[in-house]
């Protein structure tokens, strides 16, 4: 017989586990999961009805998942809202956290030390949900007071980059979340933000759809959460005849007699769903409608027996039939299991349930028996007291929606009443959400048991627990009931806590939308408050409220009150006097000697002092967007209040605000500069949570650029996005990206880059949901398409001239400008001459911007060109505008040299040139390229040359050399429209596309050169010498890559020339193919099969150089070209005629150590015939009629100096070291040369100048 009840045990057990019919969605789970080595968030959505076996199908794959080495956790929601907010957020860390504690002790502190990295102060939120954590995170930071919607956002990202390094370590990692139709938004919000590009794991939801209700709520979840996931979705069906008779199979483990009549009875009475099956048979099983043949020892179904047996209709019957069965101790235990939750301990059930009778063990063993209840052997905890849940959530609703009312209401009471009573004070504090959210189901016997005031305390802490979760919902029904129990008299009564609760209930209500009860709310704090600064504290909150939801006129109103509140008053009528006083009083408290003082002030302390610098810091972001003259008050005077009485946590964004001010509207950068030092010192001393963004970013737009290199500007507004986005700050995070991608274009950054910079960024445009961030990458992608490409069509913009009405001030003016710019190098100078006009009237709107500089540059500008070619006010000097924004651009260039000197050289050649000082303005032209090259701004670079080309117009050759510089750095830039405009203009030769392969030939080259042998000083008997010097000067170049290069051992080799200070690849060979004349010449920077390292320093240096095999140090050693062969040798000889260098010779091996020094010499030697024929038969022809004297008196003395270091064989370097110029001017003489000797490269001008007895 106990033979018999053992394995009737087993089969209900068995049963309980039982997963059959599902192998098809199994294997398509793991085909799914199998894609995850793809880099990102996968996820799977299992949907069908009640009892269908969503959760034994999640179960079964992440037994199989685990099998394969996968981390897997199991989370599901709570049925029943009322048993607190994060359940499934807070499983997920606390299973995550187990699994890394078992890791080896040095990834775990690995792991660690990321995690300190990665969440910060924020570790605090991970905590707060979860306090099995803190035996992973240490030490974790407070977090500061902050507004609500950067509480969310935070504690979002905390969850994301926990959840990104739990994926990366324990990888793979898979994640089941069940029950969605019961999400709570808020921890829903937080599943959602889930990035599927930062983390790499498996996301398994499951979700009920058999009622409308469910599909409503949860289908809308999932369309947001598929966007950009890998997603896919499986509705499970009913079992068909074949799978219940497979499960019968699995279950009983033996034959049948009459299993077609158990299979009918089964499919008619459940219509296959797993749930009902198994509850039957449980049924059938106890009444003995199936039983095992004593003899044949084959299982039967007895139809007497089960048509005795009364089938339940429904799977609600078949449960509460079998409570109904209970004895009362296993009934009582299962109710008040019930109201703890779905999963429950052994050890609080203990604590809670009376001792008589049988022990709790015993009764929780009895339920896993009768099916109702499983053990969770996953979940056993070190002390023993064992984990249980509910075997299926239709048990659990079944037991506690059958609770009488009075019942389940004193349950709750009992179980928080036992839990606050907790002798372990830190159990009680880190449960303390989960304790009194059963308060929430037992008001009226709080009021009848005389505990109010005791409780009163725990629920205001748990709302304060609740809110700093972002737990808004929850904190506010904590709150409401606090409030409640508090009783009508409260105001009278207990003042101080009715005060504190309805400031938090206050902005609960406003959180969560219920605007008529804050307002309701706000109007009753007012009426009792009892003290001034009372006052000043409601309407303070009520203000970030406000605040928050852009109500900025409410903002500024109540901040005014309540300022007059706490003594200090506003006048809206009198600003500017206000404005004037408070610059005066700066003067004073900001005087140098004060300077070090205030950095190491001492903490404010004052309350009242306190107060009104957070009520002024909450208005300062509303004055900015609606009265400038309020702003500048409000900055002001949080300034003068801060250096006056000491520093607090407002102080670094006073300072760096009041930093602006003293440099944009007082012009004191000198002292700008030290008060920006201070506010950085300041926003490290307190941490930069709460206004790093801020101070970072004003610092970063306003500032440091007027005094600094705009890099460190760069770095700032960086910084004050990396600050925003980590702290939640999306306002300042949206404004750095923005000033950014601005910045970036006005430093000369290639467009192709700004591109990549815009796409790459284009996802926090949603995720900041920020229009103008939106508008400001449309209207630069507009830009860099028109200056690509000819004809964008209106249709094809984004932006366009109609829609400027609908920008703010900065987007228009920052429209403006670009429209300037563009038509500017269109050639469409009038257009854009009266466009600056109109914008530099405006520029007050942009006081303090970088574009602010621009718009006076092209306003510069463009009046000297109306000047050249429209001959438009002569006496431009003289004009007012002119010469006021003269003096700034100097004055700017003389404080930041770096950024602003390219422009006002540029505008002083121009001058110079109008002035026929022809002297200065090549000087100038010089010094300004020089200048951008140095500030690496290939914009600027570009219209240096561009100038200075059309300066030198006169003069055909020199004008040409600067044009293609311009031409090749505007295409460099990404301004190939401009480059191809100036290429039509100056007649510039169009370099062939296709005549060369600049790409793919060295592998080739590399498996052609092995086994080669090296036969040049063999000679085979041809007299090399002698068909140099007999061909012409093009066959010779090409017998000597045809014939001499092979012959040394090479299987590539290339010809360089000078051609107006830049070489040029004119010939080129490789092994198997006849050697080619490029016609137009090829720049080797474009050249893919060169070392680019080698050409520019043999070019620069005029040193030959030879390389035997690939170095592995040195300044070559990082050289693409080299770096991917497996084998290489090489020699790059300077070409020289009278120690004048005139090109390169270049010869490669794919094999090591080729070349010895018997063929660089032989190179060296036939080369020279090259060269020698190149200087004497390229002479220009007339050159013979020049007059010695009649030269010698066109050229400065200057000419004739780098004339002769020129024959001496220096390069523009070593000259420029010699006479004490810039190796740019050192340029522009050559050119002058050039043109004045008529001939187009250093050996032809040193050559002439010999004949002519120059030098």
């Amino acid at each position: 017989m106990a033979g018999e009840k053992g394995t009737m045990q087993e089969i209900k057990q068995k049963l309980q586990r039982v997963v059959v019919g599902r192998n098809r969605e199994i294997e398509a789970i793991k085909m799914h999961f199998s894609r995850l080595g793809e880099g990102r968030l996968a996820v799977t959505v299992i949907a069908g009805d009640i009892g269908i076996g969503k959760t034994a199908l999640v179960k079964a794959v992440l037994s199989d998942l685990a099998g394969l080495n996968g981390t897997c956790i199991y989370s599901k929601f709570e049925q029943f809202e009322d048993k607190g907010p994060y359940i499934p957020i807070a499983q997920i860390i606390e299973q995550i956290t187990a699994h890394m504690l078992t890791l080896p002790g040095e990834k775990l502190d690995r792991i660690r030390d990321k995690l300190k990295k990665e969440l910060g102060r924020d570790s605090t939120f991970i905590t707060g949900l979860a306090p099995r954590a803190q035996k992973l995170i240490v030490n974790a930071g407070r977090i500061k007071g902050i507004d609500y919607q950067k509480l969310k956002i935070r504690l979002e990202k905390a969850f994301q980059s926990f959840l990104a390094i739990a994926a990366r370590e324990l990888y793979p990692l898979i994640v089941a979340i069940d029950d969605l139709q019961w999400a709570d938004p808020a921890s829903w919000n937080i599943i959602e933000s889930i990035k599927s590009d930062e983390t790499e794991l498996y996301l398994i939801l499951a979700y009920r759809n058999n009622l409308a209700e469910y599909i409503t709520r949860v289908r809308p979840m999932l369309d947001r959460l598929a966007a950009g996931k890998d997603l896919q979705e499986i509705n499970l069906e009913s079992l068909q005849p074949e799978e219940v008779k497979t499960m019968l199979g699995e279950v009983f483990r033996g034959e049948w007699e009459n299993v077609e009549e158990l299979v009918w009875l089964i499919q008619r009475k459940t219509a296959g769903n797993p749930l009902f099956i198994k509850q039957l048979l449980n049924l059938l099983l106890e009444s003995e409608g199936i039983y095992r043949h004593p003899e044949t020892k084959r299982w039967c179904l007895d139809l007497r027996k089960a048509t005795e047996v009364t089938l339940p209709d429904t799977i609600a019957d078949v449960i509460n039939r079998k409570i109904d069965s209970l004895c009362p101790e296993a009934r009582e235990l299962l109710e008040i299991a019930s109201c703890i939750g779905s999963i429950f301990t052994r050890d609080l059930l203990e604590r809670i349930t009376p001792t008589r009778g049988h022990p709790v063990k015993e009764v929780l063993e009895g339920l896993c028996r009768a099916g109702l209840i499983v053990k969770d052997l996953e979940r056993v905890q070190g002390e023993g007291t064992g984990k249980y849940a509910f075997f299926h959530d239709r048990v659990y609703q079944n037991v506690y929606e059958n609770l009488e009312p009075a019942r389940k209401e004193q349950l709750h009471f009992q179980i928080a009443m036992e839990l606050l009573n907790h002798p372990d004070k830190i159990y009680v504090e880190e449960n303390l959400l989960a304790i009194t959210a059963h308060l929430l189901n037992c008001k009226e016997i709080i009021k009848r048991e005389g505990v109010a005031k005791k409780l009163i305390v725990d629920l205001y802490f748990a709302g304060i627990k609740a809110k700093g979760a972002a737990a808004f919902d929850h904190a506010r029904e904590l709150f409401r009931l606090a409030a409640e129990l508090l009783g009508s008299s409260s105001w009278t009564g207990d003042y101080e806590n009715t005060l504190k609760i309805k400031l938090e209930l206050i902005e609960c209500e406003f959180i969560c939308g219920n605007y008529d009860a804050a307002r309701a709310l706000f109007a009753e704090m007012l009426d009792h408050a009892a003290s001034q600064e009372d006052l000043a504290e409601i309407k303070k909150r009520y203000m970030i409220l406000n605040s928050c939801a852009g109500n900025h006129a409410v903002v500024i109103e109540l901040g005014m009150q309540a300022l007059r509140h706490l003594g200090l008053s506003i006048h809206r009528h009198w600003l500017s006097l206000q404005v004037a006083r408070e610059l005066l009083c700066g003067m004073v408290l900001f005087r140098n000697s004060r300077l070090e003082g205030i950095k190491n002030a001492p903490i404010v302390t004052d309350k009242r002092l306190t107060s009104v610098l957070e009520i002024l810091n909450i208005m300062v972001a509303s004055a900015y967007l609606t009265d400038e003259n309020l702003f500048a008050l409000i900055v002001l005077k949080i300034g003068n209040l801060s250096a006056r009485y000491g520093n607090s946590l407002y102080s670094p964004l006073a300072y760096a605000a009041y930093s602006l001010i003293l440099g944009n509207v007082l012009g004191d950068y000198k002292k700008a500069d030290k008060l920006k030092d201070i506010s950085l010192h300041l926003a490290e001393l307190f941490g930069d949570d709460l206004f790093g963004a801020a101070t970072y970013f004003c610092l970063g737009s306003f500032l440091i650029y007027w005094t600094s290199p705009a890099r460190e500007s760069l770095a700032y507004l960086q910084k004050a996005f990396d600050c925003g986005f980590r702290t939640g700050d999306y306002l300042y995070c949206g404004y750095a990206l923005t000033l950014l991608v601005e910045m970036k274009y006005l430093t000369g950054t290639p467009l192709g880059e700004l591109e990549k910079f815009i796409a790459g960024h284009e996802k926090y445009v949603t995720k900041l949901n920020n229009d103008p961030m939106r508008r400001s990458f449309a209207m630069f992608r507009d830009h860099i398409n028109m200056l690509a490409e000819p004809g964008i069509s209106p249709q094809e913009r984004l932006i366009e001239d109609k829609d400027i009405a609908l920008l703010d001030t900065n987007e228009a003016m920052i429209y403006r400008l670009l429209k300037i710019q563009r038509l500017y190098l269109e050639g469409r100078i009038e257009e854009a001459y009266h466009l600056a006009c109109g914008a530099v009237k405006n520029l007050a709107s942009i006081m303090g911007c970088m574009s602010q500089v621009d718009f006076v540059f092209y306003f510069l500008l463009t009046s000297l060109e109306m000047v050249k070619d429209k001959g438009v006010n002569h006496r431009v000097q003289e004009n007012k505008a002119f010469r006021k924004y003269r003096k700034k651009l100097k004055q700017w260039a003389e404080m930041s040299p770096e950024n602003h000197r390219v422009k006002h050289l540029l505008i002083e050649a121009l001058l110079a040139g109008l002035g026929n000082r022809q002297q200065d303005a090549a000087r100038l032209f010089a010094e300004t390229i020089e200048q951008a090259q140095r500030s690496h701004n290939l914009l600027l670079e570009a219209l240096a040359n561009y100038l200075a080309a059309d300066y030198f117009r006169c003069n055909g050759k020199i004008a040409r050399v600067y044009a293609r510089d311009a031409s090749r750095l505007f295409s460099q830039w990404g301004a190939e429209r401009i480059a191809r405009r100036l290429g039509r203009v100056y007649n510039l030769e169009v370099e062939a596309e296709g005549e060369v392969s600049a790409a793919g030939d060295g592998k080739e080259r590399q498996q052609s050169s092995k086994g080669a042998a090296p036969g040049i000083l063999a000679g085979g008997g041809r007299d090399h010498q002698r068909e140099l010097e007999t061909r012409t000067i093009e066959e010779a170049y090409k017998y000597f890559l045809d014939t001499i290069c092979p012959e040394a051992g090479a299987d590539f080799a290339a010809i360089l020339l000078e051609a107006g200070e830049r070489l040029r690849l004119e010939y080129v060979w490789q092994a198997g193919r006849p050697s080619l004349k490029c016609s137009a010449g090829i720049d080797p920077e474009e050249y893919e099969d060169l070392p680019k390292k080698v050409i520019r320093y043999a070019g620069r240096t005029y040193e030959e150089i030879v390389i035997e095999a690939r170095p592995t140090e040195g300044p070559f050693a990082g050289d693409e070209h080299i770096k991917n062969r497996p084998g290489i040798s090489l020699i790059c000889l300077p070409l020289k005629y009278n120690n004048i260098f005139t090109g390169l010779v270049y010869l490669e091996s794919g094999v090591d150590n080729r070349f010895n020094v018997h063929t660089v010499e032989s190179i060296k030697r036939y080369a020279f015939y090259l060269v020698a024929r190149q200087a004497l038969e390229r002479e220009p022809a007339g050159s013979k009629t020049f007059v010695a004297d009649t030269v010698k008196d066109r050229l400065t003395r200057r000419e004739l100096e780098v004339l002769a270091c020129m024959a001496a064989g220096l390069t523009n370097k070593e000259i420029g070291e010699k006479l004490h110029i810039s190796a740019s001017t050192v340029k522009t003489h050559t050119l002058n040369l050039y043109g004045k000797l008529e001939v187009n490269s250093r050996i032809q001008a040193v050559t002439k100048a010999k004949a002519l007895k120059l030098i």
